[in-house]
């Protein structure tokens, strides 16, 4: 991505492997705010190499720092609530904030609280649903063979 064609308030998806993404806001100056700890660098889950980044705070970084290798794409999915200095405002206001969590609390739901005042994370969503969507196959499947045994 082309970070000039970016401007403060836009929201940047950094796709870190096939099953997730990192987010950040950006705020102008080739910066970006974002919240940390989307997982430990060079774990299977991460192709970054981002090697600096410390587990939980929303820190303001370089662009090319937290995308390390990851392809950027600018992903403003919905219609702003707010306007361009007041989603930059929100974003600085966390800084140093921590409390980071893979599903109620992460990087999507900071920038999407950034941006459109609710934090919702679709990768956390789908997440949610892979697992109650397994979990009924399971119970189902063990309910269909103890009702065979019987």
């Amino acid at each position: 991505m082309d970070n000039n064609s970016l401007v403060p308030g836009d929201l940047v998806e950094f796709r870190r492997s096939w099953l997730f993404s990192h987010w950040a806001v950006y705020i102008g100056e080739e910066n970006v705010v974002h919240q940390t700890g989307e997982c430990n660098p060079g774990s299977f889950f991460s192709d970054s190499s981002v090697s600096s980044m410390e587990m939980d705070e929303v820190r303001m970084q370089p662009f090319l720092t937290v995308a390390g290798k990851s392809k950027a794409f600018k992903n403003n999915r919905r219609d702003s609530n707010y306007g361009c200095d007041e989603i930059v405002a929100r974003a600085l206001s966390k800084l140093g904030v921590s409390g980071y969590n893979l599903v109620w609390d992460n990087s999507e739901h900071f920038a999407a609280w950034c941006r459109y005042g609710e934090g919702c994370s679709e990768q956390a969503q789908t997440i949610w649903t892979m697992f109650f969507g397994s979990m009924a196959v399971i119970v189902g499947g063990i309910a269909a063979l103890t009702g065979l045994r019987r």
